[in-house]
């Protein structure tokens, strides 16, 4: 595909960066070859993800993720709050639905640039997480091992839109998650790939967490990342309901109301916009 004349707009939240091409109204794809040209840092605008908006008949549009390295992912957290204040802003409306994968997203613009999501609620089924096998995805007989010596165990694996496995650990600053996380990522158990959380409890109403995602490597902020681990301490009944999550971009407000519905509060910011010529 021809990338000359196409319009983006690159926004961020909490450093977790995107490249937003809006074809409302327009009739084009993107391939995965373009997709990883716009990713590159070096050659292309550079992002962890790039959003293309498509119109729908059920959502004010539809969200297609795409992956630095040009494969498809159903669910982006910090993307789909960027993307709601982009239409927000461009239809001058404070509520806007976002169709993602199989889910409709209710989003809310706040005051001071924050956008609050429902993000629906977490899948714990085996298969439709999805595992390969019919294990217990709560309590997962997985351990891994990286090159200094530490041992993570005993993950839950939930879907949040996309898959997720979470490791409750001490610190996750010193478990060596850039070799460790792709191990995890392309597990046989997972056969989508999985996200991969590491995550400390530090109250009952804080986490600390770093993420590596699936198709995108560790990135400063992932916001299903965020949801997932807040289930997974609560299920563990390490936290409360309501809890502060610090990422390394910043924070993220996750709460869990009583039907279990997950609502993420967080800021998305603009950076620049342009457009994609070839040379």
């Amino acid at each position: 595909m021809d990338i000359m004349g196409i319009n983006f707009t690159k926004m961020h939240g909490l450093g977790n960066d995107f490249v937003i091409i809006d074809a409302l109204g327009e009739n084009f794809y993107l391939d995965r070859g373009l997709v990883c040209k716009i990713s590159d840092r070096k050659k292309g605008v550079g992002c962890d993800q790039v959003l293309l908006l498509r119109n729908s008949d059920v959502a004010d549009a539809e969200m297609v993720v795409f992956n630095s390295d040009g494969t498809i992912s159903e669910a982006c957290g910090n993307g789909a709050r960027c993307v709601a204040k982009y239409l927000a802003n461009k239809e001058s409306k404070f509520e806007i639905n976002l169709l993602s994968g199989n889910r409709i997203l209710h989003c809310d613009i706040q005051n001071r640039g924050f956008v609050t999501i429902c993000m629906g609620n977490p899948e714990y089924k085996w298969d439709k997480i999805p595992i390969a096998e019919p294990v217990d995805p709560l309590n997962l007989d997985l351990h891994f091992e990286d090159n200094l010596g530490n041992i993570i165990f005993n993950p839950i694996a939930l879907n949040i839109g996309n898959p997720h496995v979470v490791f409750l650990v001490d610190d996750p600053y010193k478990i060596d998650l850039e070799q460790i996380g792709p191990i995890i990522e392309n597990h046989a158990l997972f056969p989508k790939k999985v996200n991969v959380n590491l995550a400390s409890v530090l109250s009952r109403s804080s986490l600390k967490l770093r993420v590596w995602e699936r198709g995108a490597g560790i990135t400063l902020a992932c916001g299903t990342g965020a949801c997932a681990s807040v289930i997974a301490a609560n299920y563990r009944k390490h936290c409360d309901k309501n809890v502060e999550v610090t990422l390394p971009g910043g924070k993220l407000n996750i709460s869990i109301d009583d039907n279990e519905k997950i609502f993420m509060t967080g800021p998305a910011e603009y950076s620049f916009s342009g457009n994609l010529f070839n040379d």
